[in-house]
C-alpha cells in the first residue's frame, strides 16, 4: 500500500495519483529518487506543505458549504412551518367569525319563530340563576311529564292539508310547493307518506311552517324522511318515523321542531342548526341527534333509547341544553367534542346511559349547571383534554364514579353532590 503524504490516504501500489487528494506519486518519485539531492528534497517538502494547506482549506470550504446548505434547509422549513401556522390562524379566525354570525342569525330566527307562535313562553337566556343542587325530584318537568288533557288552541293556517281530501291539499309536499314563503301549513290528523317510493316523505325547500292540528303529536304521522334544505322553517305537533337514515335530515339552514316525536333521529349537516323543544327523540340506529358545525338549542325534550349517543356534537358544533331528559342510550347521553363552539347544559337529567352521562372531549368552553346525572353505567361526567365548569349537580349513583378526568384537563367543580 502507498500512503499519501498529503492526506494520509492508503492507495494501491499501482496508483499514480492519490484517490483522495490526487497527489502525483510519479512526480514525488522523480523528485526524491531520480534527483536525490538536498535542494530537490527541500523543494519537494515545500511543495508538499503547500499542497497540504490547499487541501485542508478545500476541506474546510466544503464543510462550510455543507453547513450553509443545512442552515438554508432549516430556514426554509421554518418559513414553511410559519406559513402553515399563519394559515391555520386565519382559518380559526374565519370559523370564529362564522360562529358569531350564525349565533346572530339564530337569535333573529328565534325572535321570528316566537312571533309566529313557536317557542311560546320559552327563554333561551342562559345567564339566569341555577339551583345549587338539582335532583331528579326538583328538576322542571320534561316533555314526558306533561298532561295529556291540555286543551288544544285552534291552529291558524294559510293552507290546510288533509289525507282524506277535505283540505286544500291531500299531500303535504304539494302544499309546500304551492305555498308562499313564511306560510303556515296546517295538517289534519292522519298518516302521510312519500308520493315516490324510496324518496323522502317531504322536502322543505322553502321557509314554511308545518303545524299539526292537535297538541298530540302522534295524530299527524309522517312516514319516511323529512329533508330540510331551506334557510329556515319549522314543524310543530307532528310525529316522524324514518324508514332508513335520519328521520329529519337537515342539509342546510335552521329548523325549529316543537312538540314533535321523532323516531330514527335528527342529522344536521354542515352549518345547519336545530331549535328543539317539547319533543321526543328515540329509536335511532345511530345517534339520536347529530350536529356537525351548527348549533343545537334544546329545551324540555326527551332523548332516549338510541343505538349510539343520545346527542353527538362534532368539533365545530355548539349547543345549549335546558330542562331535558337524556336516558337509556347505548353510548353516552351526550358526546360533546366541540372545540371552537360553546357547550351549555342546565337543569337536565342524564341517567341509565351505557358509556356514561356526559363526555367532554377537547372542549374549551363547557358549562354544566344544576343537572342530575345519576345511575349511568360509566362515569357521570368524563372529561378529556377539556375545560369544564360543573356546579350544583347531583352526580351520585354512577357506576364509573362522578367525574373522571384525563389528559390536560381543567375541571372547576363546586356545590355538587357525589
Amino acid at each position: 500500500m502507498i500512503i499519501c503524504p498529503v492526506c494520509e490516504t492508503q492507495n494501491e501500489p499501482n496508483e499514480s495519483n492519490c484517490t483522495q487528494c490526487k497527489w502525483d506519486f510519479t512526480l514525488a518519485k522523480k523528485q526524491l529518487f531520480l534527483v536525490p539531492n538536498q535542494k530537490a528534497l527541500n523543494g519537494f517538502n515545500e511543495q508538499l506543505k503547500s499542497y497540504r494547506q490547499r487541501y485542508e482549506k478545500t476541506q474546510e470550504v466544503n464543510q462550510f458549504k455543507a453547513s450553509i446548505q443545512a442552515l438554508e434547509q432549516t430556514v426554509a422549513q421554518l418559513e414553511q412551518n410559519y406559513q402553515q401556522v399563519a394559515e391555520q390562524n386565519t382559518q380559526l379566525e374565519q370559523r370564529v367569525s362564522q360562529q358569531t354570525q350564525q349565533i346572530d342569525r339564530l337569535n333573529q330566527q328565534i325572535q321570528q319563530l316566537a312571533e309566529n307562535g313557536y317557542l311560546d313562553g320559552q327563554d333561551w337566556d342562559t345567564s339566569q340563576d341555577t339551583p345549587q343542587n338539582a335532583t331528579n325530584d326538583n328538576l322542571p318537568a320534561t316533555s314526558d311529564d306533561t298532561s295529556e288533557n291540555e286543551s288544544t288552541p285552534p291552529v291558524e293556517a294559510d293552507i290546510w292539508v288533509a289525507s282524506d281530501g277535505s283540505g286544500d291539499y291531500a299531500n303535504i309536499q304539494e302544499a309546500i310547493d304551492a305555498a308562499n314563503d313564511e306560510a303556515k301549513i296546517g295538517i289534519r290528523a292522519g298518516d302521510y307518506y312519500s308520493t315516490t317510493p324510496g324518496q323522502p316523505c317531504l322536502v322543505m325547500n322553502k321557509p314554511v311552517f308545518l303545524i299539526g292540528e292537535s297538541s298530540d303529536a302522534t295524530q299527524v304521522k309522517l312516514h319516511g324522511q323529512v329533508q330540510v334544505n331551506t334557510q329556515e322553517g319549522g314543524l310543530k305537533n307532528i310525529s316522524i318515523s324514518g324508514e332508513s337514515g335520519a328521520a329529519v335530515n337537515i342539509e342546510r339552514g335552521n329548523i325549529a321542531l316543537e312538540n314533535t316525536e321523532i323516531l330514527m333521529g335528527i342529522n344536521a349537516q354542515g352549518k345547519a342548526s336545530v331549535i328543539l323543544s317539547d319533543s321526543k327523540i328515540h329509536g335511532s340506529t345511530t345517534n339520536g341527534i347529530r350536529i356537525e358545525a351548527g348549533m343545537l338549542l334544546m329545551e324540555n325534550t326527551e332523548v332516549y333509547s338510541n343505538a349510539f349517543d343520545g346527542i353527538f356534537i362534532s368539533p365545530e358544533g355548539s349547543y345549549t341544553l335546558k330542562n331535558s331528559h337524556i336516558h337509556d342510550n347505548q353510548r353516552y347521553g351526550i358526546n360533546s367534542r366541540t372545540m371552537l363552539g360553546r357547550g351549555i347544559i342546565e337543569d337536565t337529567r342524564f341517567n341509565s346511559n351505557e358509556y356514561g352521562g356526559v363526555l367532554v372531549l377537547n372542549g374549551q368552553h363547557v358549562s354544566i349547571k344544576g343537572c342530575a346525572i345519576n345511575f349511568n353505567t360509566g362515569p357521570g361526567i368524563y372529561v378529556n383534554e377539556s375545560k369544564v365548569t360543573i356546579t350544583g349537580c347531583d352526580l351520585a349513583g354512577n357506576r364509573g364514579g362522578s367525574i373522571e378526568q384525563h389528559g390536560n384537563s381543567t375541571v372547576n367543580a363546586a356545590n355538587n353532590q357525589e
